[in-house]
């Protein structure tokens, strides 16, 4: 297994463990009851700013365990034109998953759907589009694009 395919299956995993912790905490305020229509967008607010800081500090750990302890590999110095090919697939898939989120979320602000449904729309499509992403270049490389 080559050192992306290790590094792509250690992200996917880290999405999703913190996507799962996301969801449980937003998932008990909202039973708690303790989300209403006026801190509602200032919750949602410190989530995204929360999970942008978790991932920068989730790659860089990421990075250090898998090239320090995890593998006797080094990272490869530099990317071959497969490697970028299969990135950039890899980012247009994603990016096309959380636009049809973004679309769907807007269409439920128009659709007189609660604001308050905006946000999970959005956060799960975030991280749908990053798991699609990972498991899109795992295929990418096991095929041997």
């Amino acid at each position: 297994m080559s050192y992306q395919e290790k590094s792509t299956i250690v992200s996917l995993i880290t999405t999703v463990l913190i996507f799962g912790g996301c969801s449980i905490y937003v998932f008990q305020k909202y039973q708690d009851g303790s989300l209403n229509s006026t801190n509602v967008f200032s919750f949602y607010g410190a989530i995204f700013i929360f999970l942008i800081i978790v991932g920068i500090v989730n790659n860089i750990v990421r990075n250090i365990v898998l090239n320090i302890i995890a593998t006797n590999e080094k990272e490869p110095s530099f990317l071959d034109e497969r490697d970028k090919l299969i990135e950039l697939k890899a980012t247009v898939i994603a990016h096309y998953v959380f636009i049809t989120g973004f679309g769907i979320s807007m269409g439920a602000l128009v659709f007189d759907v609660q604001p308050l449904m905006m946000f999970p729309i959005l956060f799960f499509f975030g991280f749908a589009a990053s798991i699609i992403a990972d498991i899109s270049k795992i295929y990418l490389y096991r095929r041997g694009f």
